[in-house]
């Protein structure tokens, strides 16, 4: 059929897509359709070709210049998920192969296009497509989420639509199961979590622009001569199975604030990356990087030759990053690029079992013998975990691994595996192994000439250092010159635990309790495990966990209000670096604790102490820590929180922490102190309170959490136990991508109303410095920052509210802890709270 000079074969397999048509015209004609919503999304009266009868067809749609919206774009429900699936879809196709061409040599003049993300119409990561089938085509066309981005259609600007919201919420484009996709002269539009088309077991994109901000990018496919608007800094969220691939491409670098990272990195979560031939653009004030992920993995190999940062030879991830390996010289650049021919290899990296060849490149790859080349090596082991002199420490009858938590090994076998890109096993010749000078007093390791080695500890090591462990990173270099790494830790030699030389004893002084006592350390570092507690009786009856260890001992404990009246305890462990665990002693002071140990009620911590053992356990003077999911929280999704042993961790996360401190385990974690209400007969009525928090958010760009409308809030003048009390809430705002929204709330049994106006701020940045009062019927609170891009953006809030009698304190925190359980948490560094 000759269709407006297109010769085009219209059948049950071959179907034309005008918007310029009217309904009127589609109806005369055959396998025509002026909508793609009713040819791909059918409903129960409508002849659609996505029916079952296609799952073993192939089907190719023509595709005239003209927007195509998949559905409504002013519509203002909230499409839920459907058909079994885990989040909203647009559309859902099935086919054995499907091939989508748009009959134009300009992307833009073909546009598909949705309108819907995370909380903007849609309850979830909204994706437009979901394709199942063996192979999916796209050609000269364009795919957009125009959620947070505006429309602009060059032909006719009629059909210019507004983006639905200013804020950048997650909107998907396409998720693929099956095997093969291939992209060519396209267009990906959308901004977070833009997802081209993810999932394909091959993938390739030629000649193809995307735009995009973080968690963006396929995140397993290869990439030739496409260009890159990046607007963030992450634009992967990792590279997964053999990674990803860009040949001869741009990267225009974007970010909107250079000042929060200055680096501009391929990925969030690490993963193999390759880049040959590439160039990045930028243009800012300030120093500019390239790297490959802020946080590599020692493990991490990738792969770069002859890129470019503004018109200078850069190395990605710079000259002495272990993390890099350049292929400039070597035999491997081959499986990328084949420069005798002037082409890139993306036969050798896509080509299957099948032989797939989009851009036919097989006989150049065979001529060259470069059509089997692996491009990944990686090395595993059999042992995470070796004990130098293992063998003599199980002979001395000493409990091995009591320190470590591991079970004792005397060797490790490492092996090493070669993969092509597509996934198939490939020869990369003779390998060695090795370590670094720094590492070789602490192993050996001997090569058993079958791709493999063996690695034992080296006791002697130990001697002279002060240290329970090293972790050793195993290398390997192939003959082609593939690189692989294993990270092997070697717990050093256990020795018997240190023999007190003088007993443990406290004594009180200055408002403290304060243990003493000595051990046989013989030049080892004293790492014995301390806990304090609050008892009943002088010998100890009634023991309350009340402070911990953690990395020294604490030999001094502030006394507070809540310990009058009972006796102090304090248990040793005795331990010094690698040794085993002594027995156990207990020390009581020789008297109760009274009124004049103690300045008071107030309570100051910088959170290193507090023991996090999951528990409700309201007990006044008591702190509790638990999982708790809000009753506003409905919406959000699945949890799992009740399977989590340890809601809160203690330590340093990264990004925008900096400092030790507590962070979330779970989502819906929760930490609550419950003061002291009865003593020595008197009831303690808790009238005015201030609450003084410090706080770094892992994330840098001020929004806080994972997703819109999850939040933290900080409680004061609380009941802990029926949780009814006053309190601040700072929660992702859906109308900002760089902000949260501030609010006073009322707690009444559990249930939240918000009793203040809602202020949007960037200031909830490290370090944030949070301020909630009660005074006289007063309600206020004080945020700030530190971060001097922020610095101007306060929160004062104020609500006029009735007093109550309660003086407890709560953190509820609801987000999601994000990747590496730790990328969206925010980190309490300091708490004082001080009562009137």
């Amino acid at each position: 059929m000759n269709y407006k000079g297109y010769e085009l074969p219209l059948d049950s397999e071959h179907v034309l897509l005008d918007a310029s048509l009217t309904d009127t015209e589609v109806q005369a004609g055959s396998y025509i359709y002026n909508n793609i919503q009713s040819m791909l999304r059918p409903t129960p009266t409508e002849d659609a070709i996505n029916s079952k009868k296609m799952a073993d067809k192939k089907l190719t749609v023509y595709i005239m210049p003209g927007v195509y919206w998949i559905d409504d774009p002013e519509a203002d429900d909230t499409m839920q998920p459907w058909g079994g699936y885990d989040v909203p879809y647009g559309i859902a196709v099935t086919a054995h192969s499907l091939e989508f061409t748009g009959l134009t040599d300009d992307a833009e003049d073909v546009v598909i296009a949705g309108n819907r993300g995370q909380s903007h119409g849609a309850n979830g990561n909204y994706t437009m497509f979901h394709f199942e089938c063996e192979s999916l085509t796209i050609k000269n066309l364009t795919i957009g989420n125009y959620c947070s981005t505006d429309l602009e259609y060059k032909r006719d600007a009629s059909r210019n639509h507004r983006r639905r919201t200013d804020a950048i919420t997650q909107a998907q484009l396409a998720i693929m199961q099956g095997d093969r996709m291939f992209a060519d002269n396209c267009r990906f539009i959308g901004r977070l979590n833009l997802r081209p088309v993810e999932g394909a077991d091959r993938a390739l994109y030629h000649n193809c622009h995307f735009e995009s901000t973080n968690d963006a990018i396929t995140s397993n496919a290869v990439f030739v001569g496409c260009d890159f608007d990046f607007y963030g800094s992450r634009p992967l969220f990792s590279a997964t199975r053999t990674g990803a691939v860009f040949l001869d491409c741009d990267f225009n670098c974007l970010e909107a604030d250079p000042r929060v990272e200055g680096m501009q990195y391929f990925t969030k979560d690490g993963g193999q990356v390759a880049a040959v031939g590439c160039r990045y653009h930028s243009n800012f004030d300030v120093p500019f990087g390239i790297g490959w992920t802020r946080y590599p993995d020692p493990q991490l190999r990738c792969y770069q030759c002859d890129n470019t940062h503004n018109k200078e030879s850069v190395v990605i991830g710079g000259l002495r990053s272990k993390t890099t390996v350049d292929m400039s010289g070597l035999p491997l650049l081959k499986a990328y690029r084949l420069d005798d021919y002037g082409c890139y290899n993306t036969y050798n990296l896509l080509r299957g079992s099948d032989g797939w060849d989009p851009l036919n490149v097989g006989v150049q790859s065979g001529a060259c013998s470069a059509d089997n080349i692996p491009v990944q090596l990686i090395l595993s082991s059999d042992a995470e975990c070796i004990q130098a002199d293992a063998d003599s420490v199980q002979n001395s009858g000493l409990s091995a691994g009591t320190v470590s938590g591991a079970a004792a090994s005397s060797k490790a076998v490492v092996s090493s595996r070669a993969l092509c890109f597509w996934g198939g096993i490939g020869d990369a010749g003779n390998i060695t192994f090795y370590v670094d000078d720094i590492y070789k007093d602490f192993v050996n390791v001997n090569d058993n000439n079958d791709g493999s080695c063996t690695v034992t500890g080296r006791p002697e090591a130990f001697c002279n250092i002060d240290k329970e462990y090293v972790d050793v990173v195993i290398e390997a270099v192939t003959a082609i010159g593939l690189h692989g790494a294993y990270k092997l830790r070697i717990d050093a030699p256990v020795t018997e635990a240190p023999q007190f030389t003088k007993y443990p004893e406290l004594s009180i002084c200055n408002g403290n309790a304060e243990l003493s006592y000595e051990l046989e350390l013989n030049g080892h570092t004293d790492r014995s495990v301390v806990s304090w507690y609050r008892c009943d009786g002088s010998r100890g009856e009634g023991a309350r966990l009340t402070a911990i260890t953690r990395n020294s001992p604490k030999l001094s404990y502030k006394i507070t209000a809540a310990d009058v009246g009972s006796y102090i305890g304090a248990s040793v462990i005795p331990r010094c670096t690698s040794s085993c665990d002594g027995a156990k002693v207990v020390a009581v002071t020789d008297r109760r604790i009274a009124d004049t140990d103690t300045d008071g009620y107030d309570i100051c911590t910088d959170f290193s102490d507090i023991p996090l053992n999951m528990g409700k356990n309201i007990a006044e003077g008591m702190w509790s820590v638990d999982y708790y999911r809000p009753t506003d929280t409905c919406s959000f999704g699945s949890w799992h929180g009740e399977e989590c042993t340890e809601p809160w961790h203690y330590g340093i996360t990264g990004d925008g922490c900096t400092h030790p401190g507590l962070y979330q385990g779970t989502q819906g974690a929760r930490i609550m102190y419950t003061p002291t209400y009865r003593q020595n007969d008197r009831v303690k009525i808790y009238r005015g309170m201030s609450l003084h928090l410090t706080a770094e958010p892992a994330k840098t760009s001020c929004q806080g959490f994972g997703s819109a409308y999850q939040y933290m809030d900080v409680c004061i003048k609380f009941d802990t136990e029926n949780l009814t009390g006053y309190g601040l809430r700072i929660y992702r705002s859906p109308k900002a991508s760089n902000a949260c929204v501030f609010v006073l709330v009322q707690y009444e049994e559990g249930t939240t109303t918000f009793i203040s106006d809602k202020v949007i701020s960037g200031c909830f940045v490290s370090e944030c410095i949070i301020d909630v009062k009660y005074m006289d019927g007063s309600l206020t609170a004080d945020v700030r920052t530190t971060a001097e891009q922020h610095a101007l953006q306060e929160v004062h809030l104020k609500a006029d509210v009735p007093d109550n009698l309660h003086g407890g304190i709560a953190v509820q925190h609801t987000g999601t802890t994000g990747t590496g359980g730790w990328q969206n948490t925010t980190t309490l560094t300091g708490l004082k709270v001080s009562y009137k």
